[in-house]
């Protein structure tokens, strides 16, 4: 399981290098990517140390997060325009405004929302988010497709289909995966509440996956010149998966 640890480390060196010295984004497609690593590194640091102590369930859930995110990073690079990647950022309006129309029809919130400055946000937002909605015609995302459809257009639909489909399972408290916590064992009722190899190692590989796509993307379209070092520890990474399966 170590072996995991470390080249996950080796990873995170790489997309540190990837990143040394790098400008400021200057389109909505860079910044995407540098949003997505620093995402993407904060949540595989807390990934890691979940399933140091254990809890591969709740570290799957974190691995969902990453998986949408290299998926939505898929997604929007498979348009070689920056229209989806402008849609994407644009939706921040909608966001915006959905969350200030809750304030307004609360009582609650009245006293924050009657200032001139306060209004003047209020309106500003409104006509942005009119602006974007006009051009976009957004739905209940940003996306024009939902993640399956997502997955689907971009070759990931068996990624979707396994992967993924468990990840929510203890996202949304499925009863599904509930196997994963009680069990009865010599008639016996047994509580799984604590510390366990369970996901542990299926969760380390699909963060790796994840992470090393977001990676790859950053040095492919940056032009970093790491595609070797990429590559070898992409085939280190199969290596090991291939010793693990026949243990």
């Amino acid at each position: 399981m170590e072996n995991y640890y470390k080249l996950l480390e080796q990873l995170r060196n790489i997309a540190d290098r990837c990143l040394a010295n790098h400008p400021e984004p200057k389109n909505e497609k860079e910044s995407l990517l540098l949003y997505a690593i620093a995402k993407a590194d904060k949540t595989l640091c807390a990934t890691a140390l979940l399933c140091r102590n254990g809890m591969g369930e709740d570290a799957s859930i974190l691995c969902r997060s990453i998986f949408e995110l290299s998926l939505t990073i898929e997604y929007i690079f498979s348009d070689q325009t920056d229209c989806l990647a402008k849609r994407y950022f644009s939706y921040d309006w909608i966001q915006r405004k959905k969350m200030h129309g809750y304030m307004a029809r609360s009582g609650r919130f009245q006293k924050y929302l009657l200032s001139p400055e306060s209004q003047q946000i209020i309106a500003d937002i409104n006509k942005e988010a009119n602006r974007v909605n006009k051009k976009y015609n957004y739905g209940s995302s940003w996306s024009d497709k939902n993640i399956a459809e997502m997955a689907k257009s971009v070759g990931w639909l068996d990624l979707y289909e396994t992967a993924y489909r468990i990840q929510c399972n203890f996202s949304h408290s499925n009863p599904r995966s509930s196997n994963d916590y009680f069990k009865e064992e010599n008639g016996r009722l047994v509580l799984n509440s604590g510390p366990s190899e369970n996901l542990v190692s299926e969760t380390l590989v699909t963060v790796f996956n994840s992470y090393l796509h977001i990676v790859r993307k950053i040095n492919d379209y940056f032009k970093k010149g790491l595609g070797t070092e990429i590559k070898n520890i992409e085939d280190d990474f199969i290596n090991l998966l291939k010793v693990s399966n026949n243990s």
